[in-house]
């Protein structure tokens, strides 16, 4: 890879915690300014030597005119991600965006619009999909191993988040579905959409949906029920539960095919199981013990680990996500991830709420756009 040059626009948690480690990961990569609006983030981003005073600036417009990058990197909140987008395209740039990519459809397709007439890319960091141990049953499944997938059911227990959001996050009246959601959506997609899942090859997105959203209507969604069906007789079910009072499972996935069983558990493993096989007549024993997170094969009774990340891998997914996107880029090919991607996820939450509005009713949803 030869060398590149990034701008970031937007030095909140997201940027500290996640894109500016990841950026040290990725040694081909030269970061040649900043920007952000709020005078204490510039401060900060000066003390640390994130970039010289001089490639700091409190306008996008400015950071892109001084710095010519080749790519932006958007960390700022959903509402500023259309127009900062456009921005950066009609500089001449390529931009890997945090997720979700805008908080409409007309959004997207004016980015999409916008990259085509300016013939760059846009990816959005659906971060999920590059731990290792979704790519490595990714393999698999796409080798036939497993055979065709049938049942994907994903849940994830938390406890309520209190007010420890940031203020663009705490006024979403639209929350998990939304704002966690796409992450959940695109790791069904990816995990469905091998050779022998529903998309037969890319990205599998649902032909409809129904959820239902518990608790007030008045109030953010914290608990919802989806089901999403997809072609070829294939379902996923969704649970996503913010106000659990049972151990935390920040993301659990089981994917049922012809001949196994996979288990994916992410956010942590402690796990010590003593149960008893009727398969083979005999007492089992499963034990785990990771910070990450594994994805194990279940058949015939038995339980066997395929692959681990053994300590919390956030920063490398980043780095990871970023790395496939300068290579896609590079290369000319659309990346994993990409704006179009992006489009579908956001697709399939806005039809969870419109599903719940209608009281759960089974949502069709047209072929991808």
């Amino acid at each position: 890879m030869r060398p590149i040059t990034l701008a970031l626009i937007g030095l909140g948690g997201a940027a500290e915690q996640l894109h500016l480690p990841a950026l040290l990961q990725v040694p081909y990569t030269r970061l040649v300014g900043a920007a952000d609006i709020r005078p204490e983030r510039l401060r900060w981003a000066a003390e640390r030597g994130i970039a010289l005073p001089r490639h700091l600036f409190d306008d996008p417009v400015r950071l892109l005119r001084a710095t010519r990058p080749e790519v932006v990197i958007l960390a700022t909140p959903p509402e500023t991600h259309a127009e900062l987008c456009c921005l950066a395209l009609e500089a001449g740039c390529h931009v890997f965006c945090e997720k979700p990519l805008a908080p409409t459809l007309a959004e997207c397709d004016a980015i999409l619009a916008a990259a085509a007439a300016h013939g760059r890319w846009v990816a959005v960091n659906n971060q999920y999909r590059h731990f290792t141990f979704y790519r490595h049953a990714r393999r698999l499944l796409d080798s036939g191993a497993f055979g065709r997938p049938h049942l994907l059911q994903l849940w994830q227990q938390m406890p309520s988040p209190g007010t420890g959001f940031p203020p663009w996050k705490e006024r979403l009246q639209r929350l998990i579905l939304y704002e966690f959601g796409t992450h959940a959506f695109d790791l069904i997609a990816y995990l469905l959409g091998g050779p022998l899942g529903p998309a037969r090859g890319g990205e599998a997105h649902p032909s409809a949906l129904a959820t239902r959203i518990l608790g007030p209507a008045d109030a953010p969604d914290l608990t919802s029920i989806t089901r999403l069906d997809f072609p070829h007789e294939v379902v996923a079910t969704m649970v996503l539960n913010w106000r659990s009072h049972a151990p935390q499972r920040y993301l659990e996935i089981r994917l049922d095919c012809e001949q196994a069983s996979l288990r994916f558990s992410l956010g942590g493993v402690a796990r010590l199981r003593l149960g008893w096989s009727s398969e083979r007549r005999r007492p089992t024993l499963e034990w785990s013990l990771v910070r990450g997170g594994e994805a194990r094969v279940e058949r015939a009774g038995r339980s066997q680990v395929l692959a681990q990340e053994r300590s919390v891998g956030w920063v490398r997914a980043v780095a990871r996500a970023l790395e496939q996107f300068l290579a896609a880029v590079q290369a000319g090919r659309e990346p994993e991830g990409s704006a179009r991607h992006a489009r579908e996820l956001l697709r399939t939450a806005l039809a969870t709420y419109e599903s719940a509005e209608h009281g759960g009713a089974l949502i069709p949803i047209a072929r991808p756009h």
